[in-house]
C-alpha cells in the first residue's frame, strides 16, 4: 500500500512543483525546483540498482565542464555571450567529442566498462543541452579581440582534453594521419561544393555535421566489412602488421589488457574486433573536433538559426554509433 501512495505523492509534488517554478519570477525558486527534481533522478538511480559511482567518473565529466567553463569566461569577456547559450550549442558536440575519445580508449585496451563509463559524458553533455534549450539569446557583440584567438584558444582546449585524461592513447589519437586526410579532404570539398547561398560560417558549419554523418556512414561500412566469412589479401595484411605490433609492444607493457595472456600465437577473434573499431573511431574524432570548430564560428558571427538542429542531426549519428559497434546483447540474441 506504501508504494502508491509514494507515487501518487510524487506525481503531485512534481506537477505542483513544476507549476510554481514555471509561475515563479525567482530565478532561486526555479534553481531550487531543478535541483530537488534533479535529486529525485539520483535517488531513483540509486534504488534501481546501478552502481552510480562505477559509471560516473568524476575525471571524465570534468573534462566536459573544465572546457565550458573556460570558453565560458573567455567568451562571455570577449562577446559578452551568456553561459545559457554557451551551453546550449557547446555542450552536446563536446560530449560527443569527450565521450568518442573515451571509447577509442576502451576499445584500445578491450575494456566494456570503460567503454561504457566512456559514454556518460556525452549523455551528460546532452542533459545540459537540454536544459539550456530555451535560454535567451542576443546579439553577439563583435569582439574585444579578434576571431582568430577564439579560435586558437579553442583549438588548445580541444587538444588539451586528451592531455587531460592522460590515457595510455587518446594521446595519439588527434596525430592520426589516415583520420585527418579523410575528415579535412571531406570537410573541404562539401565546403566548396555547397556554394556561396549562405555566408562562410553557416556553410562550414554544414560542411562539418555532413562531414561527421558521412564518417559515420563510411566506418559503418567498414565495420560490417570486420565480419566477412573471407579475408582479402589486404586484411590479411592488416593482420600480419597487427601481429607485428603487438610482438614489439607487449614485451614492454604488459601491463595493457590487450596483451595479458599473449603468446606466439595470434590474438582471439574478438580482440582484434576491439581493435579495429577503435581504428574506426578515430577518423570520427577528427570530425567531430572539426564540428567544434565550426560551432565556434556560427556562434560568434550571430549565425545559430540551424545550429540546434545541426547538434541534433550530430547526436543521431552518435547514437548509431554506438548501437552499431557496441550492441549490447539482447533477449532476441542468439
Amino acid at each position: 500500500m506504501i508504494n502508491p501512495l509514494v507515487v501518487v505523492l510524487l506525481i503531485v509534488v512534481t506537477f505542483l512543483g513544476g507549476r510554481i517554478a514555471r509561475k515563479s519570477s525567482s530565478r532561486l525558486v526555479r534553481a531550487g525546483t531543478a535541483l530537488f527534481f534533479a535529486f529525485l533522478v539520483f535517488a531513483g538511480w540509486l534504488l534501481y540498482g546501478s552502481a552510480v559511482e562505477r559509471h560516473l567518473v568524476i575525471k571524465n565529466l570534468a573534462s566536459v565542464i573544465v572546457p565550458l567553463l573556460v570558453l565560458g569566461v573567455f567568451l562571455g569577456w570577449n562577446r559578452g555571450l551568456s553561459p545559457g547559450v554557451l551551453i546550449k550549442y557547446f555542450s552536446m558536440p563536446l560530449g560527443f567529442y569527450v565521450s568518442t575519445l573515451l571509447m577509442y580508449e576502451g576499445s584500445v585496451q578491450n575494456s566494456q566498462a570503460d567503454v561504457i563509463n566512456g559514454m556518460f559524458p556525452s549523455i551528460f553533455a546532452a542533459f545540459l543541452s537540454a536544459v539550456s534549450l530555451n535560454a535567451e539569446e542576443r546579439q553577439i557583440l563583435p569582439g574585444r579581440v579578434s576571431w582568430h584567438w577564439e579560435a586558437t584558444l579553442f583549438l588548445v582546449i580541444l587538444s588539451l582534453i586528451p592531455l587531460y585524461l592522460s590515457n595510455d592513447h587518446t594521446l595519439s589519437v588527434l596525430t592520426n594521419t589516415s583520420g585527418w586526410i579523410m575528415t579535412l579532404g571531406l570537410v573541404g570539398i562539401l565546403f566548396v561544393s555547397l556554394g556561396k547561398r549562405d555566408s562562410e560560417h553557416a556553410t562550414f558549419l554544414d560542411a562539418a555535421l555532413y562531414t561527421a554523418l558521412l564518417m559515420i556512414a563510411l566506418n559503418t561500412i567498414m565495420y560490417m566489412d570486420l565480419f566477412s566469412a573471407y579475408e582479402t589479401e589486404e586484411q590479411i595484411l592488416r593482420g600480419e602488421q597487427f601481429e607485428a605490433t603487438v610482438a614489439e609492444v607487449c614485451p614492454d607493457n604488459p601491463e595493457y589488457s590487450v596483451c595479458e595472456g599473449m603468446d606466439e600465437e595470434a590474438l582471439p577473434e574478438s580482440q582484434v574486433l576491439w581493435i579495429r573499431v577503435s581504428y574506426l573511431l578515430t577518423p570520427l574524432v577528427c570530425a567531430i573536433f572539426v564540428y567544434l570548430l565550426g560551432v565556434l564560428a556560427a556562434v560568434t558571427n550571430n549565425q545559430t538559426e540551424r545550429l540546434t538542429r545541426s547538434n541534433w542531426h550530430l547526436a543521431e549519428g552518435f547514437v548509431f554509433v554506438i548501437f552499431v559497434y557496441f550492441a549490447p546483447y539482447s533477449l532476441l540474441s542468439g
